[in-house]
């Protein structure tokens, strides 16, 4: 028998949050060299619509609401993440009523965000 440690996919959420204007948060982490999106790694035990309040309210301080499921995201050793993980993301949908400034940033996991249209965000404006 080997002590060698098997590396295993991990299963993470990743929330798309849109406000009353219709904008998004997109955000900057010392994780990823690109910009992302709010999420985190489902605990052992919870749900999974706990694990997206519980990530929302610790990574950006906002209440949000109506999680709506979009799509399942595999990401394998990406280039863009610092450090060398296979994740199965649950990607959803969710609303917020907060104002745009009420966003709270802790510097560890957010280090800057924006409020950006889709368009902004698929470069076209």
């Amino acid at each position: 028998m080997t002590n060698e440690i098997k590396k295993m996919p991990k299963t993470v959420i990743g929330t798309l949050i849109m406000n009353k204007d219709g904008k998004f948060l997109i955000i900057k982490s010392p994780k990823w060299k690109t910009l992302a999106i709010p999420g985190g790694h489902i605990e052992f035990g919870e749900k999974i619509e706990e694990t997206i309040i519980r990530e929302v309210k610790e990574e950006v301080g906002l209440e949000v609401q109506n999680p709506q499921f979009l799509q399942v995201v595999e990401i394998i050793k990406d280039e863009n993440f610092n450090g060398d993980e296979h994740f199965i993301g649950l990607e959803y949908l969710l609303k917020t009523e907060q104002p745009e400034d009420a966003v709270k940033m802790d510097n560890e996991e957010i280090t800057e965000y924006f409020w950006l249209s889709a368009e902004e965000i698929l470069g076209r404006k």
